[in-house]
């Protein structure tokens, strides 16, 4: 005999688990936890490799997206897809997180207080993102028409700008 999910859910256990977890996030110093990034780091907040984009803006639907739990991740949800994120960003972040995670406790074991990339280290992983981008250059010039083919004219940037061709698993 097979339990139907419906029979077992309970709204206010799951309701109970989010407060839960929403209250471990929580801390008491709300926004004034966030630094305005200014002074020596005032640069991080400029993207060297973004030239600007002018578009008009793109729609699309989708039947499921599930970004996170309760309201808030239903309203952040909503708004990426207006924004034009794809569904697997959050996929993404997680991975980024992993990986941000992992050189922030590198960097409190060795007592840094700073960690800044080297330029040779930039365009070391900068040259690695275009060769390996260009496995879908074909892909690219193939497709319909759209975002991520710059409207069927992939340029110059496309590789530097797209997707990361080795996956998260290949990045080191």
């Amino acid at each position: 005999m097979t339990t139907d999910a419906r029979d077992s859910f309970d709204p206010d256990a799951l309701r109970a688990r989010y407060r839960e977890g929403r209250d471990r996030r929580l801390r008491r110093d709300g926004n004034d936890q966030y630094l305005e990034v200014r002074g020596e780091f005032a640069s991080f907040v400029d993207d060297p490799y973004v030239a600007g984009l002018t578009r008009a803006p793109l729609t699309d639907e989708a039947l499921v997206v599930v970004i996170g739990g309760g309201f808030g991740g239903l309203l952040a949800g909503a708004r990426l897809r207006e924004a034009g994120i794809p569904v697997n960003y959050p996929h993404m972040l997680g991975e980024q997180s992993k990986h941000i995670a992992y050189i922030i406790r590198h960097a409190i074991e060795r007592g840094a207080r700073t960690i800044e990339v080297s330029e040779e280290a930039e365009a070391e992983w900068v040259a690695t993102v275009i060769r390996l981008a260009r496995l879908g250059q074909q892909f690219l010039e193939d497709c319909t028409p759209g975002y991520y083919n710059n409207e069927g004219k992939p340029g110059e940037r496309s590789g530097q700008n797209g997707f990361y061709g080795g996956g998260s698993e290949r990045a080191e």
